[in-house]
């Protein structure tokens, strides 16, 4: 169970904190960092000094993660370049969120995502590179739920999953019961902590839907149930990788962040700096 953290995390908290993501990228190693995980864009963006750099420290690729908006575009072909890149770069997986409501036909965009979703897949699956869904959270996507997700994956053959452990608070269901639920279709899991927020407004906070607002805080330190979930994987023979995800943290601490989740996750994995 090897322990990633997402590059925009990483390269946002170097920004923040005015050093060079290269060096971040050494440090977080020294500290236990095996993986990263990307969006297509930031490949795109760093590959020239990324790449020979990710080789030189022995950093893998997890996985990478993009929107593609099926819904206003159900006729793309741009999930192909997608999936060439993420093969290409060595990638494990792709996270794909096929888009969202937002005031259209419901009927007909869920279609369209589904529709997306299998010809990702099969192209995936021809590549040989998995394509994975996750219950993304927000409350205009229909996968942001147990049942939502369940039925995206339940409808495409092949399709697995992407446990995020902090998204299932949406309509404040139980991780633990999710995680039942899709245990046989996990690739990987999005290590997401979450606080309550107790004064408004607060920057980047999550409303749920009956109106709690939560927010992302490291791995460890917030209700949800990382402890658990952790302990469940390593008793059921999980073979995949942890990603800490901090989307949402305050930038101006963030790199401190991700130090604090990657010292929780060698202590829980029993994974070496």
């Amino acid at each position: 169970m090897k322990i990633a953290v997402f590059y925009e995390n990483i390269y946002d908290g170097a920004i923040a904190a005015n050093k060079r993501p290269e060096t971040v990228l050494e440090d977080l190693t020294q500290q236990g960092l095996k993986m990263i995980y990307l969006s297509p864009a930031s490949w795109r963006r760093d590959e020239k000094w990324l790449a020979p750099l990710l080789e030189r420290l022995g950093l893998a690729i997890e996985g990478m993660h993009v929107h593609l908006d099926f819904v206003a575009r159900p006729d793309t072909l741009e999930y192909r370049d997608i999936v060439d890149l993420a093969s290409g770069c060595g990638a494990g997986n792709l996270l794909i969120v096929p888009g969202m409501l937002s005031g259209r036909n419901t009927a007909e965009a869920v279609q369209r995502m589904l529709d997306g979703m299998r010809r990702t897949t099969e192209y995936g699956q021809r590549r040989g590179l998995p394509i994975l869904m996750e219950d993304y959270d927000s409350l205009i996507s229909p996968y942001n739920s147990i049942a939502g997700l369940d039925w995206f994956l339940s409808q495409v053959e092949g399709l697995g999953c992407a446990f995020d452990t902090g998204n299932f608070v949406a309509f404040h269901e139980d991780e633990m019961q999710a995680l039942e639920r899709f245990r046989s279709r996990i690739v990987t899991v999005h290590l997401k902590d979450r606080v309550h927020v107790t004064s408004m407004p607060c920057e980047h906070a999550f409303i749920c839907a009956n109106g709690e607002a939560v927010h992302t805080c490291p791995v460890g330190k917030g209700f949800i149930r990382i402890d658990e979930i952790l302990q469940s994987l390593r008793e059921s023979g999980y073979s995949g990788n942890v990603i800490a995800e901090l989307y949402g943290c305050d930038s101006s601490h963030l790199l401190e962040d991700i130090s604090s989740s990657l010292a929780y996750l060698r202590d829980k994995t029993g994974e070496k700096a």
